[in-house]
């Protein structure tokens, strides 16, 4: 049986992989902040009981992240995949940015998968898969709404891409691959409901492009149809 643990499982794209990797038949650690308030993972969790565990974790704090690998230490996990999903788009004007939103959107987009792929390096097997969620806009090639609010955001993904490419360098990370997946425009609350996917087909073509990658594609962005992304 593969184990895959997948950050800011409540909704949207991690709720969904949490679901299709389910049915696959493979065990799930499901992260949230909330888990008491995570009503569709719940009822997974009666569906799944065996196979899905649900942990708290807010992903910006170093207690959380400590209290898990404690958990991992305990229960000698050995994980096939870690996908870092958890993020946030805090949209603010030009003439209107502040500090606290550009530290809160790298805190959670960047330094958060950082140091959570830090702490969990030796809870992945060897051949383990570590996927960064980022986005298109976050290519310096795409130039996708330039002009919208999204800059913070923006610049949160382009810097993903980079960990991903340095993570893929690390000695500790030989043998295992790392990646980068742009998920589409999808139709969750921070896609907005005029995005042209719905998050089965997302999440669907996300696993099928981790299911796919070998290891000549680590340090890659790509593209849920597993094509590269120049960025």
């Amino acid at each position: 049986m593969r184990f895959h643990l997948i950050t800011g499982a409540s909704r949207g794209i991690g709720l969904e992989l949490t679901k299709q990797y389910l049915e696959l038949g493979d065990s799930v650690y499901a992260c949230c902040r909330s888990p008491e308030t995570a009503r569709e993972l719940g009822r997974l969790e009666t569906q799944f009981s065996e196979r899905l565990t649900i942990v708290e974790l807010d992903v910006t704090r170093a207690d959380h992240i400590q209290r898990l690998v404690d958990q991992f230490k305990k229960e000698n996990v050995q994980l096939d995949t870690l996908i870092l999903n958890a993020g946030v788009a805090l949209p603010e004007a030009f003439g209107k940015w502040s500090e606290e939103a550009f530290l809160a959107t790298l805190k959670t987009n960047l330094i958060a998968p950082a140091l959570v792929a830090q702490a969990l390096v030796g809870f992945l097997k060897p051949e383990a898969k570590v996927v960064n969620i980022s986005s298109r806009i976050g290519s310096f090639d795409a130039k996708i709404n330039l002009a919208s609010d999204q800059d913070a955001y923006a610049i949160s993904k382009s810097a993903l891409n980079m960990l991903t490419m340095r993570l893929a360098a690390k000695e500790e990370m030989q043998g295992k691959v790392i990646v980068a997946i742009s998920p589409g425009w999808v139709r969750t609350d921070m896609g907005g409901p005029q995005a042209t996917l719905s998050v089965e087909e997302s999440a669907r073509g996300i696993i099928k492009t981790i299911e796919s990658l070998s290891s000549s594609l680590s340090g890659s962005f790509l593209s849920i149809d597993g094509a590269i992304i120049p960025w």
